[in-house]
């Protein structure tokens, strides 16, 4: 069989790629070199829904961010997916920090992203658990939280009700364009795979899989993020994503530490934003663990970690010497979308439509397919970690959905 298009990576722009282009009845196939769907940088983020209230204007993550906010909800609501708009502080703590709360209230005007500066007095109303070092505050009513796991699942799922193929356990290891038919087959661990146009979404390894077709623009540069996830109780103590101060034209290597309650009810503590020489295998450690939890009772002088965490883990992200996303096609019909970092996860359905736009110059034909009558997804908790839509079973590999969703169905119990 010759596919229209191949997808390498399974991660939420692999999933969210795959669904946009299953829907519009291209023939698609996705190609995942681990055993499971969202195994890679997918399963160490956030959770955080974020609006891009600090990014570039004119970029392509900024453009893709503001049509994310024209769909995201939406598609959250019609597919039952956890999220909260429980909205966002960024807080100063030192008179030299007030400036950065003005630069950010400028960028977000200029991105049409509602914000509102708060007074000492009406951050305190917010957050009265803060400590009383913090001088006034940035308020983001649009940021939130969602289940991280399970909105790339989802759209992995209502994928191959559509049509899509997808191979776990498939490590692509190389490949040949045919010029004359103007296919592509690739050679991976479970056999040759023919098809007419590919697209790269290999997440952390998109530079090494993108040496396949040509020589890498882009350098995958990994970056480490340590988390802390303490229990319920201590939700109780923060309702917003407190976030340090920014400065929109400075660094763009990491919105520092954050802390914030998950779609579940957990208090995370993190990202640290560390570089490291190696891709997979990312671990925390007890020193930077420690400089987490002093970080959050600095913040939040009530909170408790000690005693109340219930995991640490740890993401590796791609960055790469740009700041921004790198989507952009080859002639020998391949597309490449590579460089996505934390705001991947936010942005992804709008990712996934810049890149079923760009299909158009290979010539393949977007053909309407019998309408999939949308149903209630039948969502059960399997145990082991593992949760069955619809009868299809799905390991959970993320921290945030594999403790929250277990933590969920014990209390239905």
């Amino acid at each position: 069989m010759v596919y229209d298009v191949a997808i390498i990576g399974g991660g939420v722009i692999g999933c969210a790629t795959l669904h946009e282009l299953s829907g519009q009845g291209i023939r698609c196939i996705l190609l995942e070199k681990d055993d499971n769907l969202v195994s890679g940088a997918s399963c160490g983020n956030s959770g955080l829904y974020h609006l891009g209230f600090d990014s570039t204007p004119n970029t392509l993550e900024a453009d893709c961010l503001q049509e994310a906010r024209q769909l995201n909800e939406e598609f959250y609501q019609e597919n039952e997916i956890p999220y909260d708009r429980c909205g966002a502080l960024m807080v100063a703590w030192k008179r030299e920090e007030l400036p950065m709360l003005q630069e950010i209230v400028d960028r977000a005007n200029a991105l049409s992203i509602e914000v509102k500066m708060l007074t000492k007095y009406e951050l305190f109303q917010k957050e009265p658990k803060l400590s009383t070092d913090a001088l006034a505050a940035v308020w983001i009513p649009g940021e939130g939280v969602v289940d991280p796991w399970l909105l790339p699942i989802i759209l992995a799922h209502r994928a191959i009700r559509q049509g899509a193929e997808i191979r776990t356990a498939c490590k692509v290891e190389g490949g040949t364009f045919d010029t004359n038919k103007r296919t592509w087959t690739l050679k991976t661990s479970s056999g040759a795979i023919t098809f007419k146009v590919c697209i790269n979404a290999a997440g952390l390894y998109g530079d090494v899989v993108e040496e396949i077709c040509q020589r890498s623009k882009f350098d995958i540069r990994p970056r480490m993020g340590q988390f802390i996830m303490l229990k319920k109780e201590a939700s109780n103590d923060v309702s917003s994503i407190i976030l340090p101060p920014i400065s929109p034209s400075g660094s763009k290597i990491t919105k520092g530490i954050l802390i914030f309650s998950t779609v579940w009810g957990n208090v995370v503590i993190g990202p640290t934003a560390e570089k490291v020489p190696y891709r997979t295998g990312a671990v925390t450690d007890a020193e930077t663990v420690n400089k987490l939890i002093s970080e959050a009772k600095r913040i939040i002088p009530d909170l408790k970690p000690e005693g109340n965490i219930v995991a640490t883990y740890a993401g590796l992200r791609p960055a790469t010497q740009f700041e921004d996303y790198q989507i952009y096609t080859n002639q020998k019909n391949w597309i490449t979308v590579g460089g996505i970092r934390s705001t991947g996860l936010t942005a992804c359905l709008a990712i996934a439509k810049r890149v079923s736009s760009l299909l158009n110059e290979f010539g393949v034909i977007h053909c309407p397919i019998e309408t999939i009558q949308k149903h209630k997804l039948s969502v059960r908790y399997a145990g082991k970690n593992s949760v069955v839509l619809d009868g299809a079973e799905y390991k959970i590999t993320h921290p945030i959905s594999k403790i929250g969703t277990k933590a969920a169905n014990k209390s239905k119990l």
